[in-house]
């Protein structure tokens, strides 16, 4: 004869472990009155209770606000909300600041439209257990550095991806002297000029992983470099423009000496073009790099002529480039001034 066995019978772990894949709002309104052995379980204060508050009408959010998020706001450890108008109603005056005791991962979107900026930004050290942390800004806000300068102060946050407007100003933080954040995995998704990312450097000495997209060169006066070496780090990702090779030799030797992984793209910079170069870069100062991934782009018109800019490719071909199994191939096409040269990293077969 055939068991059948009832959801209610499964073994408490198993249930948190499914719940974990589902909307806790709804899951917690389908569950919680079906018996007292789910009301238990719903309000034991290792639930792992994770709360996406996206996509859904003002009148449903104030419903799962009011009948969820502040009755179990103690037990949350993720928190997801991705409107301006959620987080008006969470952070305006009149609202009882959220004790979210156990939270361990908050992403924020859209939170540069927020009236209540500030009064997140306020907030944000508050939360003492706080671990990951996304932080989408579209919307231009008047200075980004406040924010940079409330997340560094987050006692134990290990992952911190922040996302801003292009346009947003951000008026130097000084260089981290006692006081530094345990972040390892940064994602900078700004346009960061050099003299912001040789400070955020200096407030993250822990530092494992590094992806900084639009990394720019100072037009002012730069200030002066941060040069302690991050000896943790062994991802580097990083996508620039307007910076010569110069400074990025400075920056390798002096900042990145443990990378193992270095994907780079660089727009527009002959000098990058220099397979000897990165030869001598590669060799005397991160001799531990084994996963190289470069892309370069540069006008035909910047070199003697096109036989001087096919040269150049083809010395990316030589054998130190072989050896170490990392190949290039190449591609012309039309920009807006003319003729540009592409050379990139190519995916290639095991050797049998």
């Amino acid at each position: 004869m055939q068991t059948m066995t009832y959801f209610e019978d499964l073994s408490t772990e198993m249930i948190f472990e499914i719940f974990e894949y589902l909307d806790f709002c709804n899951t917690f309104k389908a569950f919680s009155g079906l018996n007292y052995r789910f009301y238990r379980l719903f309000h034991d204060p290792v639930f792992p209770i994770k709360i996406d508050l996206s996509s859904m009408s003002k009148l449903t959010f104030q419903d799962h606000y009011t009948n969820t998020v502040i009755p179990h706001q103690q037990q949350i450890k993720s928190l997801q909300v991705s409107s301006a108008f959620m987080i008006d109603s969470i952070f305006s005056p009149s609202s009882a600041p959220l004790k979210l005791l156990q939270l361990k991962e908050l992403t924020l979107h859209n939170v540069s439209k927020s009236v209540y900026f500030q009064n997140l930004l306020q907030y944000l050290p508050t939360l003492s257990n706080l671990v990951s942390l996304t932080l989408l800004c579209k919307h231009p806000i008047e200075n980004k550095s406040l924010i940079y300068e409330q997340i560094f102060r987050l006692p134990r946050l290990k992952y911190c991806h922040v996302s801003f407007n292009k346009m947003n100003k951000c008026e130097l933080l000084p260089l981290a002297t006692n006081e530094f954040s345990p972040i390892e995995i940064f994602i900078i998704n700004d346009r960061c000029s050099f003299s912001e990312f040789y400070t955020f450097l200096s407030y993250v000495p822990k530092l494992r992983r590094l992806t900084v997209p639009h990394l720019s060169k100072d037009f002012k006066e730069q200030i002066k470099s941060y040069t302690i070496p991050l000896k943790d780090l062994t991802y580097l990702s990083v996508d620039s423009d307007y910076i010569d090779f110069g400074q990025f030799e400075v920056m390798i030797r002096n900042i990145f000496p443990s990378v193992e992984v270095l994907h780079m793209t660089i727009e527009d910079f002959k000098e990058y073009f220099d397979a000897n170069r990165w030869e001598q870069l590669v060799t005397h100062f991160i001799p531990h790099l084994h996963n190289f991934k470069l892309k370069l782009s540069c006008y035909i018109d910047l070199f003697k002529s096109p036989s001087h800019c096919m040269k150049a490719i083809e010395q990316f071909n030589s054998t130190f480039w072989s050896e170490r199994r990392w190949f290039f191939d190449h591609i012309f096409d039309e920009g807006l001034f003319g003729q540009r040269a592409i050379l990139y990293s190519k995916k290639f077969s095991k050797i049998k």
